[in-house]
């Protein structure tokens, strides 16, 4: 959606924060995804640091497939501050929230 993206780089640039989900829906089995390009886009619009949050057990409080979240508790965890210049930061950003992961890679 251009018009949210838009929204996101004038927000980033009147040094607001944005979160974004750069997976663009949650995974039936909580692994982690793919990540959209639009993410990268507003990044490189605006060089706007990237803070990497790990949210776990989403699956089993708002599993995919449910219409309404359950009762429970999620647990979010912030990461170190990706540097913006990076030749990739999504994608180091990624790459954090992955080692941050146990072994099976889901959350």
């Amino acid at each position: 959606d251009r018009a949210a993206l838009r929204g996101m780089v004038a927000h980033l640039k009147r040094a607001d924060c944005v979160a974004v989900f750069p997976e663009g829906t949650r995974s039936p089995d909580g692994s982690l995804g793919v990540f959209k390009p639009g993410a990268a886009l507003v990044q490189r619009q605006t060089s706007a640091p990237l803070v990497p949050v790990v949210i776990r057990h989403t699956a089993r409080v708002f599993p995919k497939q449910a219409r309404f979240p359950r009762p429970g508790r999620i647990e979010l965890e912030f990461l170190a501050p990706i540097d913006p210049a990076q030749e990739s930061p999504l994608e180091a950003a990624r790459a954090a929230i992955a080692r941050a992961l146990p072994g099976d890679g889901k959350v």
